[in-house]
């Protein structure tokens, strides 16, 4: 049985696949990028990207297990799905103990280091992209949606999320650090705190101007912390 957990026209899908393996019903997670409506030197680049990710083995980072690629059209990325295959997206929206933040964080704070100690700077750290597995680890997603995972090939000083951007992204400066997601980490800190995304405004033009003045609502103290 197979069943698409998100679509978004002309940029790709989820699948999630039941399958029968070794006596037991096991689940696959499937991401299907449609690079068709990038321009051909991008869609090289996606290509290497998808490499280059495949080779990264971490504890705290969500495996790509497989790869296929239908040249010039499509690239099918497997990974281990999370723990609740229902939650791929939202597991930062629950309510966590001052304990559990801490759990939380540092597991993403190691999965970044190590991507940094790779030479990657990932430019899109979101609480999306964030995912339990079993025996409560905590693992980072570095494919995400196709959506941002297109957003991110098409523009090497860009981020995929306007409230998550640093600002040297916002000024789009070329001479961007790994800093950026350090910044954009601390920005996940906040909404698994206060669940809202940090820097908010009225429309993207307020957010970036928020960003770049430091502009951060204050929101009352938290009970436990």
């Amino acid at each position: 049985m197979i069943y698409s957990l998100y679509f978004e026209q002309g940029d790709g899908e989820i699948f999630i696949a039941y399958d029968e393996a070794y006596g037991e019903k096991k689940h696959r997670m499937v991401t299907c990028v449609d690079i068709s409506t990038l321009y051909r030197e991008k869609r090289g680049k996606a290509l290497v990207l998808i490499q280059f990710l495949a080779t990264l083995k971490h504890k705290h980072l969500v495996e790509i297990l497989n790869y296929w690629v239908v040249p010039d059209h499509l690239i099918f990325i497997e990974m281990e799905p999370p723990k609740v295959i229902s939650q791929w997206k939202s597991f930062c929206k629950r309510k966590f103990t001052p304990l559990e933040v801490l759990n939380v964080f540092s597991q993403v704070l190691v999965a970044i280091e190590y991507l940094h100690s790779q030479n990657y700077i990932h430019r899109d750290v979101h609480p999306s992209r964030i995912q339990q597995f079993d025996n409560d680890i905590v693992k980072f997603n570095v494919v995400g949606l196709p959506y941002n995972f297109k957003k991110l090939l098409k523009r090497d000083d860009f981020s995929g999320h306007i409230n998550y951007s640093a600002p040297e992204l916002i000024l789009e400066r070329p001479d961007f650090s790994n800093k950026v997601d350090i910044w954009a980490l601390g920005c996940c800190l906040y909404f698994i705190l206060y669940k809202k995304d940090p820097f908010d405004g009225k429309d993207p033009v307020e957010v970036k101007r928020n960003i770049v003045n430091f502009k951060l609502e204050q929101i009352p103290h938290i009970a436990g912390f």
